[in-house]
């Protein structure tokens, strides 16, 4: 019989991630706006400025380090900067060090796992059919904390981090390995989870929650599935 392999994105799949972000991008917003005092820029040009500066950053540093909490750190010290200098303000030097303070902490626990996600890995499990993967992208010491504080760790025969963010490339190895047919790939996001998948030509299952800004993409194709509830997941494979 053929090894079936399951294989998880984790952040806004299996934990929910995406809203510290926005909280960690309103409290970097404030900062800037105190910081200018009454000569502050509108709310949407710091916010189109980051969102502009992340994105180039993403697609510009070193593989190994797009997903790095220094990534996120660069892009705020860099919209402080880049403002004061638009707006003819002298940068005030502590203001970098609010922001530093304010982007790593989004890093830190407390990790809250998605209503039904235990659930449905116990049910999996218990029904034997599938080898449990976890690719998730990021640094491996912040992934691993997450997988670890949360209990994930328990439910998966392997853990993949994907510290470039090329999940393609896992998904191909496993697909030689045991076969298209015997891979699946669950995730929440179009970008990094389901188009990697469609061009792979292994199975996906799209769960949409946390739709950051630079994951927004759309499919390749229509070949995936989608469900609204990752309690919904055992009935479906």
């Amino acid at each position: 019989m053929s090894t079936k392999i399951l294989c998880f994105d984790l952040d806004d799949t299996l934990i929910d991630d995406s809203y510290k972000f926005e909280i960690t991008f309103c409290d970097c917003i404030k900062t800037i706006l105190l910081a200018f005092e009454t000569k502050a820029p509108q709310i949407d040009e710091i916010l189109q400025l980051a969102r502009q500066l992340d994105n180039d950053k993403l697609l510009s540093w070193p593989a190994e380090r797009r997903y790095s909490p220094e990534r996120l750190l660069s892009t705020w010290l860099d919209t402080y900067q880049k403002l004061c200098q638009l707006h003819n303000v002298e940068a005030k030097p502590h203001v970098n060090l609010i922001l530093e303070g304010l982007v790593m902490q989004n890093f830190d626990p407390p990790y809250f796992v998605i209503p039904g996600a235990i659930e449905t890995l116990e049910a999996l499990k218990e029904q034997g059919i599938y080898q449990l993967r976890l690719l998730t992208v990021g640094t491996e010491a912040i992934q691993s904390k997450k997988i670890h504080r949360t209990g994930l760790n328990k439910f998966f025969q392997e853990i993949n981090f994907v510290v470039d963010g090329d999940k393609k490339a896992v998904l191909s190895r496993l697909a030689d390995e045991y076969g298209i047919e015997n891979i699946t790939m669950v995730g929440n996001s179009i970008r990094s989870d389901i188009n990697p998948a469609l061009e792979v030509g292994v199975k996906a299952v799209y769960i949409p929650r946390g739709s950051w800004h630079m994951f927004r993409a759309e499919p390749i194709n229509q070949l995936y599935s989608k469900l609204s509830d990752i309690a919904e997941l055992p009935k479906l494979i």
